[in-house]
This record gives C-alpha cells, sequence and structure tokens, in this order.
C-alpha cells in the first residue's frame, strides 16, 4: 500500500532515507533533497510527518515539518524520537563550517513543534568542523540520561584518503546537554584510523545492551577490496571503560570480499546476543561487484579464568 508518494519541486520532499514512529502510530521521517529552498541544487531536504487516516479508505496526510536552507544544515538522513518526544536528527552536509569545503560538515538538530500552533522549531545543536567529524550519518541514540551519540563517516583526526574531497577515517562523537538549558557540548569519543587495523568510514551504531555499541565501517579492516578506500569494512564494536574515561573500538570481523561480502551498509539489528547486517557487494552471486549478502556475528562467550 501506497501512504504517501514524493513529488520533485514545490514543497515537498525527495529521496527518503529514514522512518520512525510514535505511540500513536505516527511516522516521521528524513528526506535527502527537496524543499523549499533553492540554496540546493535539488532542495537542502525536509523532515516530514505522515498521520494515519481516521477511516480504512482514507488518504494519509504528509505535512513538512521543517525544509532544511543550508546554514541550519542540508540532506537530512535520519531522525529519531528523543526520551522527551523531541526530534533528534543528523544532516550530512550543510551548517556554517567551511573546513569541508562550500558542502558544509553536517549538523545535529533538534525539532519540536512550537506551544500553542502547528509549526515546528528547528534549533541546531551543534555544527561539526572537520577535525570533529563530518558527514554524520547512521541514526543517533539517546541514552537515559538524555546524552545523544553517533558517527561521522569522514573526519577527524587520521587522514584516509588525502586526495580525496572528503578526508578523514570518521569519528564516534557524543552531545551532552549543559544543564537543563538549550546548549550542548560534543565530544569525539573515538577517532577510527584505517586499515589495516581498524575500520574507515562508520555508518551507523546500534546499543549491545551494556553500555556499548556495535557499527560498520564501509572502508579499513584488513581486507584487499579497493574501490572507495582500502580495506573491504569492519563490523566493530565500542566498549567503555570501567571508570568511563575511555572509549575503545574491537575489530570483531574485517570483510574480505568475494566469501563474506564488501562495503557494509544499512542498519544494524540484534537478537539476543547476535548482530545481523547486510553487505551491498560481494558473496556469491552473479553480479560483477557480488551481490552483496545478509549476515550474523555471534559474539564468542567470555571465559573468566578462576585462581584455585
Amino acid at each position: 500500500t501506497i501512504l504517501h508518494t514524493f513529488y520533485y519541486g514545490g514543497q515537498d520532499g525527495t529521496d527518503p532515507n529514514w522512518l520512525t514512529f510514535d505511540s500513536a502510530g505516527t511516522i516521521y521521517g528524513a528526506a535527502l533533497a527537496g524543499g523549499s529552498s533553492t540554496a540546493c541544487a535539488l532542495g537542502c531536504g525536509v523532515i516530514f510527518k505522515l498521520v494515519a487516516p481516521s477511516s480504512a479508505k482514507g488518504a494519509w496526510h504528509e505535512t513538512i515539518l521543517h525544509s532544511f536552507t543550508g546554514p541550519d544544515g542540508s540532506a537530512p538522513d535520519s531522525v529519531v524520537i528523543g526520551i522527551d518526544g523531541t526530534l533528534y536528527g543528523e544532516a550530512a552536509a550543510g551548517g556554517p563550517s567551511t573546513t569541508c569545503g562550500q558542502a558544509g560538515c553536517g549538523t545535529v538538530f533538534a525539532l519540536r513543534p512550537h506551544h500553542g500552533s502547528s509549526q515546528w522549531i528547528l534549533t541546531t545543536l551543534h555544527s561539526f568542523t572537520e577535525s570533529e567529524g563530518s558527514f554524520p550519518y547512521g541514526g543517533l541514540f539517546q541514552a537515559s540520561n538524555q546524552t545523544l551519540y553517533g558517527v561521522a563517516s569522514f573526519g577527524g583526526v587520521h587522514d584516509c584518503r588525502p586526495n580525496s574531497a572528503r578526508t578523514g577515517c570518521g569519528t564516534f562523537f557524543s552531545l551532552r546537554r549543559i544543564g537543563r538549558g538549550k546548549h550542548w557540548t560534543e565530544s569525539t569519543l573515538y577517532d577510527f584510523v584505517g586499515s589495516p587495523n581498524d575500520g574507515d568510514g562508520p555508518d551507523g551504531i546500534v546499543p549491545d545492551g551494556a553500555g556499548g555499541f556495535y557499527g560498520e565501517t564501509v572502508n579499513g579492516g584488513a581486507g584487499s577490496c579497493q574501490y572507495n578506500g582500502p580495506g573491504c569494512g569492519t563490523l566493530f564494536h565500542l566498549t567503555r571503560s570501567r571508570h568511563h574515561a575511555k572509549w575503545t573500538a574491537r575489530i570483531e570481523h574485517s570483510f574480505s570480499g568475494s566469501s563474506d561480502g564488501w562495503d557494509p551498509g544499512g542498519a544494524l539489528a540484534i537478537a539476543g546476543e547476535n548482530v545481523y547486517g547486510v553487505t551491498l557487494y560481494g558473496g556469491s552471486g552473479p553480479c560483477p561487484l557480488g551481490c552483496g549478502t545478509i549476515y550474523r556475528f555471534e559474539p564468542k562467550p567470555i571465559t573468566i579464568q578462576r585462581k584455585l
């Protein structure tokens, strides 16, 4: 059943990329392009809402909550519903920083309804610079203390592609609210290093249920693929030290290409202790680059040695 057909031009979005639901069944989503702004060639993207009809044969109703303009972000790629009902999301490009070139390094934003009206107000929580990370992508996770966690696919202090417009291996970051005010502070928790011992280009995280995160990088690792960069991609596990002072990333699997796939992308899913994901290419299929794979990762049980 087609709930909504997007239309190029005008107020609507194009290239929808993300959906989430609230408890009432209302759909919220991000579209990478479209919207009312002419600052971007194909529109700077929108955040939209779809409300179910009151009758079975009725039509779903779309409302554009925000059209991005460039300085407040462009190419929004995700939106999640926070603990307090606020929408939090990432714009992969845009923002005021010029360290990533004219496209901008991306932003993290909050979107909430204005009291007493149908208008929604967008607040930019953070605009990235290249050293912090650029191209935030793959969705945010909000912890119980309201801290936001996410990854940026490029940028950081390590450079995996010196001859490319998008430099850096990517970062893992947090955004923490200062007191109860509107100000947030960004912290880079981990800088990816790249091949052969680390990942390059993280594109999303999922909580592991124990305070850490699993995620994928589209490049990096010990594999021999060299499409966008060295390596075939990795599955990594981010964990924090006992005193919460330092985050480390452990490579759980380096993809090899033809057998297990390469360029892992898309959302991860966790069922029990197992992690499930997909690779865009590789595998044994007849496609020129391989037709892709679906994989399962089973963590090895931890053995504790006890002295007798």
